[in-house]
């Protein structure tokens, strides 16, 4: 198929809202985004209009694939690993390029000879990658795992030592320790800075080292701030207020991982000058989340269904609430779905009765604690979010069986700021500003990638939506 003429690189900036970044760079603490906006333009990029299927793993799933969600029907974390869907990266590869994919959302590895392919913490996949790379992998594993607790392993900290000595770029160091230290001094969400601070200085070296065709980097931390602290931005003007005792009146989270971004965009497009063009897209968006609802995590799962008397073969954490119970059979999947549905908290208006993919966020409350959809013999379970703390002494019941003083055994994540919206932004820096049109589909971008890397460049009159 001859020689892949034009090398390109794929930033994945999950869920950022352009409509606030647009607001801070209008105010001058962006350089670097006002830069790129002013020379290349932004188109949005639309997807999904229900709002059960707003959520990355759904949208990230399509612009891999370039299929709708009515055609891939990938709905939950991890389920990607069940289909055979051809991905971005194996259209190219079977054409004769070379591709690589740091972190990619809910993606599988079907890849034959990736340079390297690390997946995101959620999805089993193959890891393909250097011993610095699995050191990474295996340590942000524990770390989303462990978040909602805050636990760091000494094994995670050894192995992300590790890794940076190797990877990070030296003129960084300082910005390591600024935000280390702000992490240790209780401001949570600078952990999710030097993740993503890492995860493109790991990047940026392998890339150089492999100079792949195509090569993918995902970040999740603006997505992760956006939803626990968005309401602190200057620019949210409704009544909402993140209580004192979670994030002070005078901090502002998402200005520090804009700015963070608005770093990195400058490290990334240095790899323009070595060839490699940098195209940013954010898959979805969120906005403002008007509902006090507070999210917890279970850490314990199998005690507390074991308690309950539930059976299961297996339980797969995710994200936040959310975890997939294995079961032997169908049948058995339906028994432990009554189950979970009939577990009862002994507060009759504490769990909302709307899970996180309702529309409507109502604010009706029950005692019911568990979202449950069946999928054949797993079960995807959402512990539901609950309109203020959980109690103290709380108690579980199902059936016969009960499980006091509950909140020991889950862990506090976070007073949910933002929700997501189905439409994201798209740059590229191979465009002037006027030469995209002003939206297209999501489901467009896999083929606008391989026509850039395989002939050099595509037609954006051809991704105009009619």
């Amino acid at each position: 198929m001859g020689t892949p003429r034009q090398k390109v690189i794929l930033l994945e900036m999950n869920e950022i809202s352009m409509q606030l970044l647009r607001h801070y760079v209008d105010d001058g603490h962006l350089p670097n985004f006002r830069r790129l906006l002013d020379a290349h333009g932004c188109s949005r990029t639309e997807s999904e209009t229900a709002h059960a299927n707003v959520n990355p793993w759904i949208q990230w799933v399509t612009a891999h694939t370039g299929l709708e969600y009515s055609e891939h029907g990938v709905f939950r974390m991890g389920d990607v690993v069940k289909t055979d869907l051809p991905h971005i990266w194996d259209r190219l590869e079977a054409q004769g390029a070379k591709v690589a994919a740091l972190s990619p959302f809910n993606s599988l590895n079907r890849c034959q000879q990736p340079s390297f392919f690390v997946p995101d913490p959620w999805t089993e996949t193959g890891f393909v990658g250097a011993w610095d790379m699995r050191l990474l992998y295996q340590a942000l594993n524990q770390v989303a795992d462990d978040y909602a607790n805050e636990r760091i392993s000494i094994g995670s900290i050894l192995r992300l030592a590790a890794a940076a000595l190797v990877n990070i770029q030296w003129r960084n160091l300082f910005a390591y320790l600024r935000d280390t230290l702000s992490y240790l001094r209780g401001r949570r969400w600078s952990r999710a800075l030097v993740c993503d601070r890492l995860l493109v200085d790991v990047f940026i070296r392998h890339w150089r080292r492999e100079r792949p065709d195509y090569a993918s980097l995902c970040l999740n931390g603006g997505a992760h701030i956006q939803h626990h602290y968005m309401l602190n931005s200057p620019y949210y003007r409704g009544p909402r207020r993140n209580p004192d005792w979670y994030v002070g009146t005078d901090q502002d989270p998402l200005l520090e991982v804009y700015q963070l971004y608005d770093e990195l965009i400058a490290d990334l497009l240095r790899l323009n000058e070595q060839g490699g063009r940098l195209i940013i897209a954010t898959g979805l968006a969120q906005a403002f989340h008007e509902r006090h609802s507070l999210y917890y995590r279970m850490d314990r799962h199998e005690e507390v269904l074991n308690a309950l008397g539930i059976p299961f073969q297996r339980i797969h954490p995710l994200m936040t609430e959310d975890f997939v119970v294995e079961c032997a059979t169908a049948e058995a999947a339906l028994e432990c779905q009554r189950m979970l549905e009939s577990t009862r908290a002994g507060v009759d208006d504490l769990f909302y009765v709307d899970n996180a993919d309702v529309e409507v966020r109502r604010t009706i409350t029950s005692d019911r604690v568990f979202y449950v959809d069946n999928r054949g013999a797993d079960l995807y379970v959402q512990l539901l979010p609950t309109a203020r703390e959980l109690p103290e002494n709380l108690l579980l019941t199902c059936g016969a069986r009960k499980l006091p003083s509950f909140e020991q055994y889950v862990s506090f994540v976070q007073v949910k700021n933002g929700h997501h919206v189905g439409t994201g932004f798209f740059i590229d820096t191979g465009r002037r500003a006027g030469e995209m049109p002003p939206q297209f589909r999501l489901s467009r971008l896999p083929d606008l990638l391989e026509q850039t890397v395989m002939n050099g460049d595509y037609e954006p009159e051809a991704l105009r939506v009619a």
